[in-house]
Formats: C-alpha cells, structure tokens, sequence
C-alpha cells in the first residue's frame, strides 16, 4: 500500500515543521488523491522567527489582515502539496479563539475570505471555538481538506 506524501512550504513553514516535528500538508493515496492541510494561522509566511512572524489583533483592521493572510497561507500550501488551491478545498475547520473581543469581526473575516477565496463553490464550514491557540497572537487558525480534481493536472 502507499504512504501518504508529506510537504512544507519554506520560510516560516519550515520553520515551524522543524520545530514542532510536523507537516503543513499530506497527499493521501487514494483513487483521487486528498490533501489535508494543517492549520494555517495569519503568520508572515516569509518570516525568518517568531517575533516578525505576527502581529497582535488588538484592532478589527488587525484581525482581518490575520484572517485575510491565514487564508492566503492555506493557498500556499495547498500549491506547495500539488493541487490548484483553494478551488479544491471542500471542508474548512476554522479555530476561533474564544472571549476575543473580535470574535464575530474573526467570523465575518472568515465569511468574506471564502467568498474571496471559494467564489464558485461552498466547501463545507465548521467552526470551532477554543480558549487559545499555539501562539498567543493568533487569533484564528484555519485548517482545510481539498480533493485533488483532473484540472488539477496531478491527480
């Protein structure tokens, strides 16, 4: 039987790879390949450490740059594992973190970031909401499943 394929996208994403021993993304083996990707936050992707990687929300312009970026590295690394993006993804589990201030601002972002992201289809959506995510400045982390199609081209 095969095994799944593991990748990273560079810069921060490898960062976070090595430090914490997983991937950002895996191709399952099956007749139409399936991507899961791991939670993305609204990290710099080309961040070199921790202290530029994020910026604190303490403002609603801030917490939808981190929405809006945390979706702009689940394209990344759904590029990176091989499929077309965000055109593949058919669920989203979106993490939330709770007594934020900014929380329906956080939902709103994510509702707009998939019109954005997903304007031909709906994928599925759960949220969920939690008391704190790995970093203290997230405010969101967004984690997704695509099927990988013919258009693809990698099926």
């Amino acid at each position: 039987m095969s095994r799944p394929t593991y990748s990273t996208y560079s810069g921060f994403g490898a960062l976070l790879s090595d430090l914490n021993h997983y991937s950002q993304a895996a191709r399952l083996p099956t007749s139409h390949p399936i991507i899961k990707c791991s939670g993305q936050g609204g990290w710099n992707p080309d961040a070199e450490d921790f202290t530029e990687a994020l910026t604190m929300p303490s403002t609603k312009e801030l917490v939808r740059q981190q929405v809006s970026q945390a979706f702009a590295n689940v394209e990344l690394t759904l590029k990176t594992a091989g499929c077309r993006g965000w055109s593949d993804v058919y669920l989203v589990r979106a993490y939330m973190v709770s007594g934020s201030n900014e929380l329906m601002e956080i939902m709103q972002a994510t509702a707009d970031a998939l019109r954005k992201w997903c304007p031909e289809h709906r994928p599925l959506l759960t949220v969920v909401e939690v008391k704190a995510l790995a970093d203290p400045r997230m405010c969101v982390e967004v984690e997704v499943e695509a099927l990988l199609s013919p258009e693809s081209g990698t099926v």
